[in-house]
């Protein structure tokens, strides 16, 4: 492990948080693995855990800190930033997060620190367990569909179309950054991640995916399909709406709005034909062509706006690598 060797210096400026449920027979491990590649500031926090997890913890490195009630991988993270006070991390510049189930490695958050420091206009850089041709090892066929749904919603919602897996528990980010985005905008429990990402971009954030291996070993998650199913829905969906309007029609009035006006022709055109279609059959008279034809005008010009949106909608982004923490820089000189 050269390459991590090489990066063991680099981490006196990091802190990695552990939000810790239910995590008492992989947290030790967990621990272990990040300070056998350097890490050396890391806060698990015990987010009211039944087991009391972190009490099999007895590093000199860890910090432990212990939410009042269960809040949540949301709340639990944040809380873990405010440990900041510590004179002892007063040199942070990067928060990172990694789950206490072992699923992550902890090389792979090595390399993304790396890659972050590399990069110094990205404000974010994120797990992605797709990258690269691979997968998550072990993955539930249930989790796979639900991520690829998520996904796309996902993208919907923030525009962000070259990011994947926004799940991924695993991620950097820069200490300035999300102390300036975290507040009521973040969601507390498992829509964490994503609602970092979504406001991510509603800020512009510069944010990279990076290649990172998961694997499970058929533990049960916690997650409850059934009862988080609609406020994953009803968060995406939302979002969809706010960034469609934000960005296109106010305060921002973008061309590209009137092709996405012109996409609600490919639903009336499916409707007339449809209307026209059940019509025919039940009366045997067939349509005329003038009709069929507008019908298909329609359809098609419907379905051609849409596409011709999305493609703008992609674009969208491309080039724009200023970031938020560069913004905060020059704020604060300006002051």
């Amino acid at each position: 492990m050269k390459f991590v060797s090489d990066l063991n210096e680099t981490f006196n400026d990091v802190l990695v948080i552990i939000p810790c449920y239910r995590a008492s027979e992989t947290i030790s491990m967990v621990v272990s693995d990040l300070l056998s590649v350097g890490f050396r500031k890391i806060i698990v926090v015990d987010d009211c855990c039944p087991e009391g997890s972190a009490r099999v913890l007895s590093a000199d490195n860890i910090r432990l800190m212990t939410t009042p009630v269960n809040s949540g991988v949301g709340a639990a993270f944040t809380l873990g930033t405010c440990g900041t006070v510590d004179p002892d991390y007063k040199d942070i510049r990067y928060f990172a997060k990694i789950d206490a189930d072992r699923q992550h490695r902890a090389c792979d958050l090595a390399a993304m620190v790396h890659y972050i420091r590399q990069h110094d206009l990205l404000d974010l850089v994120k797990g992605n367990r797709y990258l690269l041709g691979s997968t998550a090892l072990n993955q539930p066929l249930i989790r796979r569909l639900g991520n690829i749904s998520l996904t796309l919603f996902f993208k919907l919602a923030s525009g962000y179309w070259h990011i994947g897996d926004p799940v991924n528990g695993l991620f950097v980010i820069k200490r300035n950054v999300f102390d300036f985005m975290k507040g009521g905008m973040l969601e507390s429990r498992y829509l964490f991640e994503s609602s970092i990402l979504v406001r991510g971009s509603n800020l512009d954030l510069a944010i990279a995916d990076h290649p990172c291996l998961i694997s499970y070993q058929g533990e049960k998650s916690s997650l409850n399909v059934k009862k988080e199913i609609f406020a994953f829905a009803g968060y995406y969906f939302s979002h969809i709406y706010r960034r469609i309007v934000r960005e296109y029609f106010f305060p921002n009035f973008e061309p590209a709005s009137i092709s996405l006006v012109a996409f609600l022709l490919f639903p009336v055109g499916l409707g007339m034909g449809l209307y026209h279609w059940t019509s025919g059959v039940i009366s045997g008279v067939p349509t005329e062509f003038g009709i069929i034809a507008i019908i298909l005008a329609t359809t098609f010009t419907g379905l051609l706006s849409g596409l011709f949106f999305f493609l703008l909608d992609r674009l969208k982004r491309i080039g724009s690598v200023n970031g938020l923490d560069q913004y905060l820089r020059n704020y604060q000189s300006w002051r």
